[in-house]
């Protein structure tokens, strides 16, 4: 879509939502301000009881947002929360704006490779999402969003050994409901969208619908080019029907359908200016500037369609959940890698065409007085093709023989069942919990990144294909138990403590961007042993919540990559390089002063450690302690936020609503080797909404990043060994700095 047609479908979709606010009912009378909406009680549905749950009950650190909670917090994308959890990254990845790049007490993954599992599993209306694409979106129509904190195995199976984090949308119910926005950002980026619900036929069928269009015209100014890049345009839709034929039944349906097209990641060049790097002199970039300067801008598009089918039936003392999901992507990127203006060019693209299908039943039932249990058996299946290239050529010209192409294609099934339990021994003691059991199969066919797949026609650069059947077959299959044992004291009615022993496990993979041309071979499957002692509480008449937990956690087999090259390009190579363990401690607080004002504060420490290598992590051909050395990547050692929020009565009109929170992450390395670490952030964000006492409508101004801190989403040096001369290419992509933008909203 032109510049002109994306900003006369913005200008339509902003004339209908107008046109809709003035057709609505009267308005209602909104509340007074943001105070009482951030000390309501957040309720959650991950621990799949038989109704949703408070945070604060669950015997587990779980930060929880509800949809008033991040309307005030002026939370727009799941980005926004990257700062305000304390050991938390919820980020996207470099080279594709939605592609989830979440990270849990130093877990996680800095990858686009759809082979490579996660550590912390994302789930949106209960469906896993098998790749990360399409899971960076817009927070609008979000019921809640749910980070649990550590593994959660023994609900979610395999690959949530970070944690797990669910996005639910909101349902549908008989009362009439009507949500409006418009919004505008500095560097012309639009946004208008719309959400109308209600009953249809009273008592037995209500229905929701949201719409969303975003027309983001790009905030990096690309000086080679002489434009703005990094824009782009999402489209969103969601539909729901909730329907009631008993009064012990329910059916709900969620239709979802996005799309995201705009160009590739903004990068920076970034050279190492002295020596070589090495792991004991890494390269941690100090550019200040935002500008780019490279020659090709590159795309970044990505579609997604979701169907969910929750069937609730209440049987007897129990209830039985079936909840039903299908969900496919189709993903295509491309990126300058070298990042700058030179007379050699090296781009990346890769596609990903998705396909899953899940199903989990499961039952609840209290058993007398004090034993709640929970039986659940869980299907999922996917299919994905993966092609990846790496193209090298002099600017303006063809292919010069020496571009890799490969990828691959991956047919993977799980079964799980598992059994979740609560036994109140008395009014204050409870044991709880159980046993997961899952079992794995995975089948692929892998053609090596390599020159020779392009100039002897076994992929397509033009179409971005594969011939299959030129590839090796390979498959591998895993099974594991994962128990969990803990309890849960309440020590007063309202503060608890918890702790908990659990096992957890990460799936073995296949490298799909491998440059080597041996028999594939999966990573061995990660074992994950956690231990955790927390408090929960709620004290000073509800003023004041203080949450914190240490913890401890033992991982076997610790699957990586190591980055490296050959014949001058990047490569990497997936393996298991050894044991490690991380512990730390995290404490949050909410306080509230007076009717007016909140004080939000929280800290996070994490220690990490290889314990063990078995492999030769910084590629300097010895297996030794230098390699034990190393720091983990993604693991930050300190993260911190502090936050205000202050309502301001402005006579009898309205309030006015003052915010302000500042959140701190540590430097980390990017790199298994340690040859690049990145930077520490501050990011400090600050806005005010004004509301009427009187009407359902407000108005809010924001700024981003206001200190116009460098984040970047991750950092590659193509060249970073000792072979290499000072002064080697990195890709760099960087996130936009300062940006102001207001908000205009209506809801009843």
């Amino acid at each position: 879509m032109s510049t002109t047609g994306k900003s006369r479908a913005v200008k339509k979709l902003s004339a209908i939502v107008g046109t809709l606010m003035f057709m609505a009912p009267a308005p209602s009378v909104l509340a007074a301000g943001a105070t009482s909406v951030i000390m309501e009680e957040i309720l959650v549905y991950g621990t799949k009881s038989t109704a949703a749950t408070a945070a604060q009950d669950i015997p587990s650190q779980v930060a929880a947002f509800g949809a008033d909670q991040l309307e005030a917090k002026q939370v727009f994308t799941i980005e926004d929360l990257s700062f305000s959890v304390p050991n938390v990254y919820m980020d996207s990845i470099g080279t594709q704006k939605s592609n989830a790049s979440f990270s849990i007490r130093g877990l996680g993954i800095d990858n686009s490779t759809p082979s490579i599992d996660p550590n912390v599993g994302v789930f949106i209306d209960g469906i896993y999402a098998g790749v990360g694409f399409g899971v960076v979106v817009d927070t609008f129509d979000l019921e809640s969003v749910e980070v649990y904190k550590g593994p959660q195995s023994l609900l979610f199976g395999r690959n949530v050994t970070g944690g797990a984090v669910l996005m639910r949308s909101k349902r549908p119910s008989d009362e009439f409901t009507f949500d409006a926005k418009l919004g505008y950002e500095e560097g012309e980026s639009y946004t208008a969208a719309l959400a109308v619900g209600g009953n249809i036929i009273e008592d037995k069928l209500s229905g929701r619908v949201a719409i969303q269009f975003r027309d983001k015209q790009g905030w990096h100014k690309n000086k080679f080019l002489d434009k703005n890049t990094g824009g782009d345009t999402s489209e969103f839709f969601r539909g729901s029907l909730l329907f009631t034929p008993t009064e012990n039944l329910d059916l709900t349906l969620i239709l979802e359908a996005g799309k995201i097209e705009g160009d590739g990641t903004p990068v920076q060049f970034e050279t190492q200016t002295v020596g070589f790097v090495t792991d004991a002199r890494p390269f941690t970039p100090d550019s200040k500037s935002f500008n780019i300067d490279h020659d090709f801008v590159g795309v970044g598009n990505v579609d997604w369609n979701q169907v969910t089918f929750e069937v609730v039936y209440q049987l007897g003392a129990g209830q039985i959940t079936n909840t039903m999901g299908y969900r496919e992507v189709d993903a295509f990127a491309s990126a300058d890698v070298d990042g700058n203006a030179v007379t050699t060019s090296i781009v990346t693209e890769y596609g990903v065409d998705q396909h899953q299908f899940s199903n989990e039943l499961r039952y609840n039932v209290t058993v007398g007085d004090n034993w709640d249990t929970t039986l659940g058996v869980s299907f999922f299946t996917q299919e994905y093709a993966y092609t990846n290239g790496l193209i090298i050529a002099a600017r303006d010209t063809d292919l010069n023989g020496n571009d890799r192409f490969g990828g691959g294609l991956q047919d993977q099934e799980s079964l799980s069942f598992y059994w979740n339990n609560e036994y109140r021994l008395t009014d204050n003691f409870a044991i709880v919990g159980g046993i997961n059991y899952l079992t794995e199969k995975k089948d692929v066919v892998i053609i090596p990144r390599l020159a020779s797949t392009n100039t002897e026609g076994v992929c397509s650069h033009l179409e971005l294909r594969c011939n299959w059947s030129a590839g090796t077959e390979a498959d591998d299959d895993w099974s594991n138990w994962s128990p969990k044992l803990g309890f849960t004291f309440q020590v007063f009615e309202d503060a608890q403590v918890y702790g908990h022993v659990t096992r957890a496990y990460r799936s073995g993979f296949f490298n799909m961007r491998t440059p080597f041309v041996e028999e594939p071979v999966a990573t061995d499957v990660e074992k994950h042993t956690a231990y955790e002692l927390g408090i929960k509480s709620t004290l000073a008449d509800g003023k004041v919540r203080l949450n914190g937990a240490i913890f401890s956690q033992d991982i076997d087999d610790l699957a990586r990559s190591s980055g490296t090259e050959l014949d001058g390009a990047p490569v990497q190579d997936l393996l298991n390089v050894g044991d490690a363990r991380i512990a730390g401690f995290e404490l949050d607080a909410l306080v509230q002063i007076g009717d007016n004002l909140i004080i939000t504060a929280a800290v996070g420490f994490l220690d990490g450690d290889l314990k063990k290598v078995t492999a030769d992590i910084n590629n300097d051909g010895f297996i030794d302690d230098v390699d034990k050395g190393l720091d983990i990547t993604r693991l930050s050692e300190w993260t911190t936020s502090i936050g205000v929020i202050y309502d301001l009565e402005i006579g009898d009109s309205g309030v006015l609503t003052l915010r302000a929170d500042h959140g701190f992450r540590d430097k980390s390395a990017n790199r298994d080797d340690n040859f690049v670490f990145t930077p520490k952030v501050n990011m400090v964000n600050a806005g005010m909404t004004y509301r009427p006492h009187e009407g359902s409508w407000s108005v809010s101004v924001y700024g981003k990043n206001i200190l116009d801190d460098i984040v970047y989403s991750g950092l590659f040096p193509l060249s970073a060994t000792e072979s290499s001369a000072p002064g080697f290419t990195m890709f760099a992509p960087v996130q936009p700095g300062r940006r102001f933008g207001m908000e205009f909203r209506y809801e009843m």
